[in-house]
Order: C-alpha cells, then sequence, then structure tokens
C-alpha cells in the first residue's frame, strides 16, 4: 500500500500537474493519449475540492489528475445527467455542483451520493427544448442561469426553483425565436456586485439585481448588419468597470460604462470590413496577466489582446501540432487555485502555469563533460533567492544539475557513489537550509555537504538510519521546512531546527482510491 501524507490540516488533492507530449507557445497540450475525449470541449471547472471537470459535446468528464472518469446520459434512469452536450458548470455554496445542458435543462450533481437531479424546464412553457448558455454565482453565492430564449433565472435554494426575468417583454420568453431574450454570458459588475452584465444576442444588458430591471446597450454600426456587432456570446467586467464583449462576427468589442460607447477590435478587420461573419467570432475572453486578455477564436486561433496598444497577438492558429495552416475553435478559458490557466478546443485541452514552465514548454540540459545534449526527465525543482541559482534532480543523470535565473548551464553536483542510471525521485532545502535528495536506489537519501560539494549519504547522520534502508518512497518540505519521508508503511517527520526525527501515528490513516492512505496531520 502507497503513503499519501499532506503538509496541511486536512486532505489535499492535487490534480492537473501533469505533463504533455505536445504545446503551443508557454502551453502544455493534453491530447487523446493523455485521455482527453475525441470530441469538442468546451469547459473546464474546477471544484472546491480541486477535481477539475471537463464538459464536452460527448458527456462531463471528472479529472483525478490520473485519469477522466466520465459521466454519460442515460434517458431510462432519471438519477444521471439530462444530455451529454455539456455548456457550462459551476459550483454553489453548498457544494453541490451545477452543469448547464444544450437543449435538456440543468442539472444539480450530489457530490457524496454521485446521484443526479434533473430539471429539464426550470421554467414552465410548451417549448420541450431548453437551452442553459451560461452559470454564474455571484459574491452573495446566489446562482444565475443564462438561457436561450427565457432569458435570465435565478435559482431559489428554499423553494428548489426558479425566478424569471425577461430582458424584453415584447419579445417570446418561450425559446421559439433565435436571438430573442436569449443570455449568453453573466458577468458581475467590478465596483457594484448588485449589478449583473449580460451578454445577449441583442445587445448587452445592465441588471440591477435590487430592482430587477434591465437597461439595454445596442451597439450598431451604419452600413452593417446588426447581428455582426449587437450579438454577444461573452462578457468580461474589468477592474476599472469597463467591460469587454465577443461578438459573433465583429470581434473583441470594449463598452465605456461612463460613455455608454462601443469600440469594436475585430482580429481580422479586413474580414470584418467585408462582414465576414466567420473571421471575427469571438468564444470566450479572461484576464491574462497586467494589461493583456486571453482571447478564444473561432478560427483565428489563441489570441493575447492589449488592453492599452489595442493590438492582438497570436499564441497559436491551431490546436494540433500537425494541422499547420489549419484554424481550429479555441472554446472556454479557466483559471484555478494552482494559477494554471486552462484553454479548452477541438480534441485538446491546454494548460499553462508560471511555476511548473518557467522553463518554457521545452529546453535541453547540457552537460558539458558528456560532451552531448543530455535530456533527462526532471523529477524535482528548488531555486534560492540568494544565490539565483536553481537546482535540479533528474530521473536519470550524472548529478544534481545547477543553471542560473536565465537558465544557463553552471555546473553538476556529484553524488556519493553515483552512477549514471542512478534514478532521482526529489530535491528538498528544511528550515535550516539543508538540501536532502531522494533516490529511487539504495541508499535512498543524501544530503548536500558544502564543504566537499557533493551529496553524501544521509544515513549516519540518523541514530537509527533503519528507516532509510526499508526503502523510502516519497519526500517533501512543508512550509515550516519541515522534512517528510515515507517508506511503504512509515511516516516520518525530520525538524530541522531541533534536529529531531519523529514518526507519525498512522493508526487513524483512511484508504482512499488507487491505494493511498490520507493522513491528517498538524504541522
Amino acid at each position: 500500500m502507497r503513503l499519501l501524507f499532506s503538509t496541511i490540516i486536512g486532505l489535499v488533492m492535487l490534480c492537473g500537474q501533469v505533463c504533455a507530449q505536445q504545446s503551443i507557445t508557454g502551453f502544455k497540450r493534453f491530447g487523446r493519449a493523455e485521455g482527453v475525449p475525441n470530441t469538442s470541449n468546451n469547459k473546464i471547472f474546477e471544484s472546491s475540492d480541486h477535481f477539475l471537470w471537463l464538459g464536452t459535446s460527448s458527456g462531463l468528464y471528472r479529472f483525478d489528475g490520473y485519469q477522466f472518469s466520465p459521466y454519460f446520459s442515460n434517458n431510462k434512469d432519471s438519477t444521471t445527467i439530462s444530455s451529454n452536450v455539456i455548456a457550462d458548470i459551476e459550483e454553489d455554496r453548498n457544494g453541490f455542483l451545477w452543469v448547464a445542458t444544450f437543449g435538456r435543462g440543468v442539472n444539480k450533481l450530489n457530490r457524496k451520493t454521485g446521484r443526479w437531479k434533473r430539471y429539464l424546464h426550470p421554467t414552465k412553457d410548451e417549448n420541450p427544448f431548453y437551452w442553459v448558455f451560461d452559470l454564474f454565482k455571484d459574491k452573495q453565492g446566489r446562482l444565475w442561469l443564462g438561457t436561450s430564449g427565457r432569458g435570465l433565472l435565478l435559482y431559489n435554494e428554499q423553494a428548489d426553483n426558479f425566478q424569471q426575468f425577461i430582458p424584453d417583454t415584447t419579445k417570446s420568453k418561450v425559446g421559439v425565436i433565435r436571438f430573442e431574450n436569449e443570455v449568453r454570458s453573466i458577468t458581475a459588475d467590478a465596483k457594484n456586485p448588485e449589478i449583473l452584465w449580460l451578454a445577449g444576442t441583442d445587445g448587452l444588458y445592465r441588471f440591477d439585481t435590487k430592482r430587477s430591471s434591465f437597461e439595454h446597450y445596442e451597439n450598431i454600426k451604419n452600413g452593417q448588419a446588426a447581428w455582426i456587432n449587437n450579438s454577444f456570446h461573452c462578457v468580461y467586467a474589468q477592474d476599472n468597470g469597463n467591460i469587454w464583449l465577443g461578438a459573433w462576427g465583429g470581434g473583441l468589442v470594449h463598452f465605456n460604462t461612463r460613455t455608454g460607447l462601443f469600440t469594436n477590435y475585430p482580429p481580422a478587420p479586413q474580414e470584418y470590413a467585408k462582414q465576414n461573419l466567420s473571421r471575427n467570432i469571438i468564444h470566450s475572453i479572461a484576464y491574462c496577466k497586467d494589461s493583456l486578455l486571453y482571447v478564444t477564436t473561432a478560427n483565428q486561433g489563441l489570441l493575447t489582446f492589449n488592453i492599452h496598444t489595442r493590438l492582438f497577438t497570436t499564441i497559436s492558429k491551431t490546436a494540433e501540432p500537425d494541422d499547420a495552416g489549419v484554424s481550429t475553435p479555441f472554446n472556454g478559458i479557466t483559471h484555478t487555485s494552482d494559477g494554471s490557466t486552462w484553454i479548452c478546443s477541438e480534441e485538446n485541452i491546454f494548460q499553462k502555469n508560471a511555476v511548473y514552465q518557467r522553463m518554457g514548454a521545452f529546453q535541453s540540459f547540457y552537460q558539458p563533460a558528456q560532451k552531448y545534449v543530455y535530456k533527462p526527465g526532471l523529477s524535482g525543482l528548488l531555486y534560492n533567492k540568494n544565490t539565483r541559482q536553481y537546482w535540479m534532480s533528474c530521473n536519470s543523470g550524472y548529478g544534481v544539475y545547477i543553471y542560473d535565473s536565465n537558465f544557463n548551464y553552471l555546473k553538476s553536483i556529484p553524488i556519493e557513489g553515483f552512477a549514471a542510471d542512478r534514478r532521482l525521485r526529489d530535491i528538498v532545502r528544511d528550515a535550516a537550509g539543508n538540501t536532502w535528495l531522494l533516490s529511487k536506489d539504495f541508499p535512498y537519501l543524501y544530503y548536500y555537504d558544502a564543504t566537499k560539494d557533493q551529496f553524501l549519504n544521509a544515513a549516519p547522520k540518523f541514530n537509527n538510519p533503519s528507516f532509510i534502508a526499508s526503502g523510502l518512497q516519497e519526500m517533501a518540505a512543508d512550509g515550516k521546512g519541515n522534512v517528510w519521508l515515507a517508506n511503504k508503511t512509515e511516516l516520518f517527520k525530520y525538524d530541522a531546527l531541533t534536529v529531531q526525527l519523529k514518526k507519525i501515528d498512522l493508526s487513524t490513516a483512511v484508504k482512499g482510491q488507487k491505494e493511498w492512505l490520507w493522513v491528517k496531520i498538524r504541522i
């Protein structure tokens, strides 16, 4: 049985921290080889227990860091999800997972029981189809739904039903006329959380949740069809109060909340002048960094947009490495708690994380003494702020590799009795500044001796080194600089400041999936 230990109070499961074989600039790609469904991927969502949920056109999938587990609809079983075509995912304040679908309403998952509750018709009418495009949880924890032709809905927890708000009462309220009372996307005003901004297919709406009142703003350009500029499919609220919208043909649109004016920024301006719908379709907008926005499109690729220079930069035209010159759609954008940005596309999803990928997509490890470029697999990484150096352990190689802050190779530190085929598991630094190295092979644990500039066998540093000889499997350093060591059946805590090694009582450990033990520890 394998032992898993956490350095916080409670249980933590990390998912998404894996690597992939292909990439676009700055992003890691997950495709069919990694278990991503061979379909259109619409949305990624991170639940409060840190699982990733992938909404696709062929079902809902939960990713646990190892595999994608599907949730499929079964028309003969009402406790399953109502449809396999997923539009959006959200979690309410009670921990229930909500999933919006195209044509079959919305669903609520009780993750404790694994049972679904279907809301095929959140509001009553004669139309058998019920599209829900967007789910939005506001700062008060209220759940809002954007629908096709039924306007805006608010979920009432006490009554377990939905309150309906119609943006334009003079138009169809039952979803039978396209572009009437469609709410494609919802966001809250950055300065006033009681105000919601709605991306509608007939313009932008401002909804006052206290007064239940709408204000309608239309982006009508002379000489151009209204739907090119005024049919919005996503909305993003900037911190300064300005609103950014994705139009179905009009590109990226800026709305100035002070002046009420719209400005279009089409990625393909020449096609925009020709009123070519397909070349300026925006699917999603999200914050990138500083003054940049991520923008996904139908066939202009994945872009960034500088809100100061008003210029686009193309990250990638295609989601497939072998589709040179062929643009493919990029869909939803999601930020997760580990600092990652996830992008959905056809048959692939992409992850970018500044911590995991500071070296870029790929970089070779140079070992000059061998006179060739050696590419060991990276197993551990330390950064020393004082020396501005990276120390890297690898699963194969000739030692620990040292790089400067610009990733220029400096040297390698030898390991006592080390052979070229020795495999390293990890490298950590404790509170006293000592550096520890864990190997997959005997004698397993090493420490760095600065006087010899070498990693030495750590067994002589402990009064009872038998726990090392039994085969260490895991090593980690917590936020206080303690080093945690585990073999197949035992867990130890090494306090570098007191130089004390303590064995942890595992009598309260809980067995989880995949033969892992979960341990609650106070550090």
